[in-house]
């Protein structure tokens, strides 16, 4: 049960992702691969050790008189939920990604399945109303790495709404001016979107009930490594990379010859923004979306295109885009209930064929993981009116995909053929 009724009220990022939980759930799950299974005591242990230093975690979301606040739990305990053998991980990846945390409930999650060789894979759910995936992945690798140390952890305090922490530049008389420019901007792109952009073969909105799919690509540190000294041949990045591929399986699935307008959003950390800056593995939501459209043509290059996602990002980013898509959305405008979530659903849905990237870079040390962590994953789950989430996580030297589809939007069929494209353009250079 709640400690204390008044708690933190949520800020408007936070807002968002609980109110839209109520129409699509926009959970995320980190995977961790264990060389040995961790006793459950011990792993209770070390969650509440971690819980104690980071307030954050040991919080949930309780609403009074429909606005919602995150209080502290009072004496609830850390619970790990154990598998049985023949459950398939990514049938229990998909269900995570839509369970949704009920009001009172903590807002982090563990479920475990131990293999043959003694070893476990452990699936980290999070709410993302209480903290963005980079943080997330950072407290989860420091938990399965130094369970059992005796290292004193900081102790962090709740940390306010991300808005809270916007510089000046951002807040004054020039936010001012870059959020009417960004309005109007945004206002110009939606007019030229307007038009439906949908390959035929699709399913009609509506026609088929939601259900995620969760498609990975692994890499080896072969092939890691062989895309990392590509993209720094082609002076772009990994998450133009990402970005481009996703892009060019998109416009694979138009009739040939076709130039779609395709909306991609990229997920970019707050926090070097921020002032003071929170450190990197504190729990908190710092992250924001930046849009960038794109006209792919048939004989579009892989390379050509990450460059253009990755200088339309930092011309966009740089000039505060990130924080003015929070200064932007009226999140407060929607009532907290599942009719204002449909009617949120609404304006956040676009036309126009979109997809998401979320690149949480490289976790922990770059040489490779220690003796009990194999291997780090991160998955999402597409969202209504989005064609394709892909979220990547590099660990150990090895970067890991998951390509997460929806259903409603995309046939099965389809989306092996994207993840098939994904894998072509990226693992086989």
């Amino acid at each position: 049960m709640p400690s204390d009724p008044k708690g933190r009220p949520l800020g408007k990022a936070e807002r968002f992702y609980w109110l839209f939980d109520r129409f699509a759930c926009t959970n995320f799950v980190i995977t961790t691969e264990l060389a040995t299974a961790p006793a459950t005591d011990d792993l209770q242990a070390a969650f509440d050790r971690l819980r104690s230093s980071h307030p954050f975690l040991g919080t949930c979301i309780t609403a009074t008189d429909g606005e919602p606040s995150f209080v502290a739990l009072d004496g609830t305990p850390f619970a790990v939920t154990w598998l049985d053998d023949d459950t398939e991980l990514s049938a229990e990846i998909e269900r995570q990604l839509e369970l949704r945390f009920g009001l009172d409930e903590p807002l982090v999650r563990c479920t475990g399945q131990r293999n043959g060789s003694g070893g476990a894979t452990l699936l980290w759910t999070f709410s993302h109303a209480l903290t963005d995936a980079g943080s997330a992945a950072r407290l989860v690798h420091t938990l399965v790495t130094e369970a059992g140390s005796d290292t004193e952890l900081c102790t962090s305090q709740l940390t306010p709404p991300t808005e809270a922490l916007f510089s000046r530049g951002v807040r004054g008389l020039r936010g001012l001016l870059l959020l009417m420019g960004t309005m109007l901007r945004d206002l110009l792109e939606r007019l030229r979107t307007r038009a439906p952009q949908r390959p035929p073969h699709w399913p009609a909105p509506g026609a088929t009930k939601r259900r995620l799919l969760d498609l990975p690509i692994a890499f080896d540190p072969e092939q890691t490594a062989a895309l990392v000294a590509r993209c720094r041949a082609e002076q772009t990045t990994v998450q133009g990379a990402i970005c481009a591929a996703q892009l060019l399986a998109l416009t694979g699935q138009f009739p040939s010859g076709s130039t779609p307008r395709l909306n991609i959003h990229s997920a970019v950390s707050l926090r070097p923004r921020l002032d003071p800056r929170p450190p990197d593995d504190q729990p908190g939501l710092h992250i924001s979306m930046v849009k960038t459209l794109h006209r792919p043509g048939p004989d579009a290059d892989l390379w050509a295109m990450a460059r253009e996602v990755q200088a339309q990002l930092a011309h966009k980013f740089g000039r505060g885009e990130g924080e003015l898509v929070w200064q932007l959305f009226p999140v407060g405008w929607f009532p907290t209930t599942d009719d204002g979530a449909r009617k949120l659903a609404r304006v956040v849905g676009n036309d126009a064929v979109t997809s998401i990237v979320t690149n949480l870079g490289r976790i922990g040390d770059a040489e490779g993981t220690d003796g009990t962590l194999r291997g780090m994953g991160f998955a999402m789950g597409a969202h209504p009116d989005c064609a394709l989430v892909t979220a990547a996580i590099t660990c150990g030297g090895q970067l890991r995909l998951h390509c997460g589809f929806n259903t409603e939007v995309v046939t099965p069929r389809a989306a092996g053929e994207m993840g098939a494209t994904m894998r072509q353009l990226l693992v086989e250079l």
